[in-house]
């Protein structure tokens, strides 16, 4: 099995929506993305932007090929485009990720940093809810492809 591994600076390092998408928590390992800095968008989403000298907290994600694609539905992509960079685990080792990068920004709001999203954590479970549905019929109908990671 093939492992992926995908920095989370957001709504995916909450167990409740990882449960809801990928139907188990999972294991996640505390990192630093040096010289980034964390937005919103007026869609309530955080996004993250270069900024030198800036760090963002927050965790790796192991992930199967399968749960790749599914973190890709969630991100919206190409909403939210996927990039492979290198990035410090708080341990000081350094290990190559994913993270998603949002493309066509509308704003630059403030974010309160001890939050996931600038949106109530219901109405983000309810679209991953909404979310695991199309993904559950997607697969059910075969309409669906993996791209290429």
């Amino acid at each position: 099995m093939n492992k992926f591994y995908l920095f989370s600076y957001g709504t995916l390092m909450d167990v409740k929506i990882q449960k809801i998408l990928f139907e188990q928590e999972l294991a996640m390992v505390d990192a630093l993305l040096e010289d980034y800095k964390l937005y919103a968008d007026t869609d309530g989403y955080f996004y993250i932007k270069k900024y030198v000298g800036n760090v963002i907290h927050g965790k790796i994600l192991e992930l199967t090929k399968e749960q790749m694609w599914i973190a890709d539905q969630w991100e919206d992509v190409p909403m939210y485009l996927r990039k492979k960079v290198s990035i410090r685990l708080k341990n000081g080792e350094n290990r190559k990720v994913f993270i998603y990068e949002k493309n066509n920004v509308q704003s630059e709001i403030a974010v309160n940093h001890d939050s996931l999203s600038n949106l109530p954590l219901e109405e983000v479970i309810k679209e991953a809810q909404i979310l695991k549905e199309i993904i559950r019929l997607r697969i059910k109908d075969k309409s669906f492809v993996y791209e290429d990671i």
